[in-house]
């Protein structure tokens, strides 16, 4: 039997990816809980942040590399040097792990938000269908919610990961463009969620004109 359901091929995608969702929390909770994982960062025995070259590397030290390191594999007249390093540290402080957790936990929630209410889109088109004004509406609301979601995320991603290599470095450069990362496809697919919201905004009282007349 043929689905009428014009949003079931993205209802199922996105209960699929609910389903893995909930089912990575309750084994990151269950292992936590027994002391053989973390949460976010939280029960790790070493906290790592990656930090941009250009933010604990002075200009006097620039050059082929830290310490000129030799890299056998490069072809003649190659030069070679890292874009950003991997700070670790084995014995973490409370405020090291609640910044490594803002760095991960803010894509993980703008995540979730996005399959929960395209999710609740989905149950709404296939109980009332798709011409209807709230699901306009809500299909605007997403595209506002993702655009506005990936600037705060940047943001607090990249406040998190500056201070936090701040707290493994004895200087640290004025350098802030490596830790703030925007995803122009999100942002492409919020402006997209956004057109798709006022067409289907449009539409509304076409259909319920044809309605009317059948």
């Amino acid at each position: 039997m043929k689905d009428s359901n014009p949003l079931a091929p993205l209802e199922r995608i996105i209960a699929l990816i609910g389903g893995l969702i909930f089912f990575f929390l309750l084994a990151v909770v269950s292992t936590s809980l027994s002391g053989r994982g973390s949460v976010f960062g939280f029960g790790e025995e070493y906290v790592c942040v990656e930090a941009p070259y250009g933010a604990i590397v002075t200009d006097s030290v620039r050059g082929d590399g830290i310490g000129r390191t030799q890299l056998s594999n490069l072809a003649t007249g190659i030069r070679a040097s890292p874009s950003e390093f991997s700070l670790c540290t084995g014995e973490p402080s409370v405020g090291q792990r609640v910044l490594a957790t803002l760095v991960d936990l803010p894509a993980f929630l703008l995540t979730l938000g996005f399959v929960v209410i395209t999710w609740r889109l989905t149950r709404r088109v296939r109980r009332r269908g798709l011409f209807m004004p709230e699901v306009a509406a809500t299909i605007a609301r997403l595209g506002v919610f993702l655009f506005v979601g990936e600037f705060v995320v940047a943001f607090i991603q990249g406040q998190a990961m500056q201070r936090l290599v701040s707290t493994m470095v004895t200087e640290h450069a004025s350098y802030i463009g490596g830790y703030y990362h925007l995803s122009w496809a999100i942002i492409i697919a919020a402006f997209g969620l956004q057109a798709m919201g006022r067409v289907m905004a449009m539409t509304v009282p076409m259909r319920e004109e044809i309605d009317a007349t059948v």
